[in-house]
């Protein structure tokens, strides 16, 4: 991933490199992701004063996820790619997934 952008003091990332980040905030190693937002819209009457007011909306974000994927698309990310699982944690999930049954007595 590229450092972020800064441009007039402000720093920003991508869409991809924003799903990179989530991807990795969530721990996922598999799959394909794209990053998504929660949108508000409102709609109504706006202007400075009554004389000036017109018919108008407002969009607001209302939060920021993930979504899977079924195709690589230019702003996707493969969690195997960006967070791949680490050797060691692979191997305790098998060991745990295949330990026999405690005897019972």
């Amino acid at each position: 991933m590229q450092p972020p952008t800064e441009k007039n003091g402000q720093q920003s990332l991508s869409l991809k490199e924003l799903a990179e980040v989530l991807v990795k905030h969530y721990g996922h190693h598999e799959g394909l992701f794209e990053a998504s937002f929660l949108l508000n819209l409102a709609v109504g009457t706006v202007g400075p004063v009554p004389e000036q007011q017109f018919p108008g909306a407002v969009f607001s974000i209302q939060g920021v996820g993930l979504v899977r994927k079924d195709n690589e698309g230019p702003n996707t990310v493969n969690a195997a790619k960006v967070n791949p699982s680490t050797k060691r944690r692979a191997v305790a999930r098998t060991l745990t997934a295949h330990k026999p049954p405690s005897k019972i007595k």
